[in-house]
Parts: structure tokens; sequence; C-alpha cells
């Protein structure tokens, strides 16, 4: 697959997902395992010298858990323009940012727990009967509050990390970029929950290490996930491209980085001049699936490719697929650039070609009729 941040939908998000994770698989566990055994570890010594304290609760879930979240961050975004992820590299990257993923974790958590703390005694004190109907009723306001309050600032890592903003500015942009798509993050948090919770169980029931096992390989594709619909809702409401997530983790990318299907389209176009057309179709079909990817189904980019395949299509005997492709290629171009527009003139006489290429002489006609009036109002 290409490397395009987005759009995605659900299905989307899932799958590259997971090939983010199958091909970066050891050293992405690697940044969890570094974190995960090593509390590991604290928690056996001070175990074994009967010293109970909750400050390694505190150190795993404010200290250690933010910088390993924000290690992976940087390690998926860094997979988009180098081959191979530097685990040391993310682990810099997270500290340089530390003060800010540490802020963020601590107000949320004090948020939430408030509104929890508060839901919970006023329940109480209306009616102090341990788990009646009416506590809860009273207190569920809160849970929901407090639920309200996680999917607005579930990308407080990635404003904090990728966007280098302060503890409070992250909360506020998260719920920025969450505001009017609340549900569909909330829907698709919940499915990447329930898939990482069912790994993390099933590898939990192995004796001794089994629930850090679990830990180290299910983590990964939660905080994957989260990244992946992080970039989409940035390319649905602020065009954010490879270019701009280079540039926030100081990367310069290469243009085959950022705009894949030209350079696809260019070697599409060699091919066809050396007669190779299937070669061609092909490559061109890459092209195709990466501007989708990158700009939407309704760009005047993807409307090129869609017709230079079509003209693809035609030149090799398959007009019903060409036929389609000028179809799509025209309704783009009209909406976006007017019923007039020259570029709409050059799909109409491709048109015609095709159509009486195929004995479609009524449908030519009626075509030409069209771009003769065009052109008349454009002279």
């Amino acid at each position: 697959m290409t490397n395009i941040l987005g759009p995605r939908n659900l299905r989307g998000i899932l799958g590259k997902t997971f090939e983010i994770y199958a091909r970066n698989f050891l050293r992405l566990s690697a940044i969890v395992a570094i974190v995960e055994v090593s509390v590991a570890l604290l928690q056996g010594i001070m175990s074994h010298v009967k010293v109970e304290s909750p400050v390694l609760y505190i150190l795993s879930s404010i200290v250690a858990v933010p910088l390993m979240g924000g290690a992976l961050i940087h390690a998926v975004s860094e997979q988009y323009f180098r081959q191979t992820i530097g685990i040391g590299r993310a682990y810099r990257f997270a500290w340089r940012r530390s003060g800010a993923l540490w802020g963020a974790t601590i107000l949320t958590f004090l948020a939430i727990a408030a509104i929890l703390i508060i839901a919970i005694r006023i329940a109480k004190v209306i009616s102090p009967e341990a788990g009646s109907t009416i506590s809860f009723i009273f207190a569920a306001p809160g849970f929901c509050a407090a639920l309200y309050l996680s999917i607005s600032w579930v990308f407080i890592y990635e404003a904090a990390l990728l966007e280098g903003l302060g503890p409070i500015a992250a909360l506020s942009r998260s719920s920025a970029l969450v505001k009017g798509d609340w549900w569909r993050v909330w829907g698709i948090m919940l499915v990447l929950g329930i898939i990482t919770s069912a790994i993390a169980a099933i590898f939990g029931k192995l004796p001794e290490a089994g629930t850090i096992i679990g830990s180290i390989l299910s983590t990964p594709i939660l905080v994957i996930g989260n990244v992946l619909l992080y970039y989409d809702l940035r390319v649905r409401k602020e065009g954010y491209s490879l270019e701009s997530l280079a540039g926030e983790i100081h990367i310069k990318p290469e243009l085959s980085c950022t705009k894949a299907w030209e350079e696809l389209s260019t070697k599409a176009f060699t091919l066809y001049q050396q007669g190779q057309h299937s070669e061609a179709g092909e490559i061109v079909q890459e092209a195709l699936k990466a501007a989708e990817e990158a700009l939407g189904p309704d760009h005047l980019d993807v409307a090129t490719i869609l017709s230079n395949l079509a003209s693809l299509y035609r030149a090799q005997g398959k007009y019903s697929e060409s036929e389609h492709l000028y179809k799509r290629t025209l309704t783009i171009r009209e909406k976006t650039l007017g019923p007039d527009h020259p570029d709409v003139v050059s799909v109409l006489e491709n048109m015609v070609e095709l159509y009486k290429k195929i004995g479609k002489e009524d449908e030519a006609e009626r075509l030409e009729k069209r771009v003769k009036g065009i052109n008349s109002k454009n002279q």
C-alpha cells in the first residue's frame, strides 16, 4: 500500500493499522517492552523487599506511559519516511516533549477523576444505599461527562508531541479536532479497544509474564489506530499532508513519499510511450489509489488520473471500463470547474471519440453539440 495519511473510514484505519503493525512489529513491540518490562522489574524488586508504595503506580501511569505513547506516535509517523523505525530517536523525541505529555496526562487525570468523585459523592448523599437504582441514576451524568471528556481529549499526546503544544493547548486542540465527529471517534476507538482488549486478555491467561506479553502485543495496535484517526481528522478538516507531518517530526520528505501519485503517473506515461499498455495500466491504478487516499475521490488530480486511465482502457479495447471512468471524470470536473470549462470540453471530446468507436452515434452527436455550444460561449 502507498504511504498516504488519509482520509480513511473504519475499514481503512483498521487495514492500515495492521499493515503498519505487521511491517514494524519488532520495533514497535520493543518500544512498549522497554516500559512494561522496566516497570515489572521495579515492581518485582519492591515486592521482594516488601515495600508498598503508590509511587510505582504514579511513575508508570504519569511518567513512563506518556513517554511510551509519545515514542510510539513518533515511530508511527517516522515509518512513513524511513524504512526502519529508530527506537532511540522515538524516545528522544518524546523526551523533548515530555513536559507537555506529562502535563496533559495529569490535567486529564485530575479532571476526569474530579468529575467521577463528585458524581459518586452526590449519588451517595442522595441515596446512601450502595448499588441502588437511584444512586446509579444520579451518578450516570458524571460517568457520561467523564466518557465525553475521555473521547474529546483522546488526541492530547499527538497534539503535544507533533504540534508542540502545551498541556492546556493540547486538550483544547484535541477537543477541536473531535468536535463534530465525537460519535465517529468514539465508535472507532471502541472497536480498537475491543480488539486490543481481546488480545491482552488472551495472552494475559499465560502464566508468569502473560499480562506483560499481552500489553506489549496489543498496545501498538491501539496507538497506531489512534494516530491514524488523528491524521484522518486533520486531513478532512485542514488538508493535512505528509509534508506537514514531516515538518512536525523534523524530517525532510522526498517527493516519492509526499506525492506518490505524480511519480507513478509519470512512470505509467513512460511505459505507455514504450507500448507497454498493460504495465502502464497497473501503474495508473496504483496512482489512482494513492491520489484518492491522499486527496479524496473528488479532487481534480484524481480526475486527471481517471481520464488517463480511461484513455488507456480505450486504447486497450476496454470500452465499458473506459466509458465509466470518463463519466466519473466528467462529474468531478463539472462539479469543481463548472459545466463550460475547457477541461470539461476535453473529457467530452474523448467521450465523443469513444462513442464513435463503439457505434453509439446518437451519444456522440449529442456530446458534439454540447462541445460546440461550450466553445461558442467561450469565444
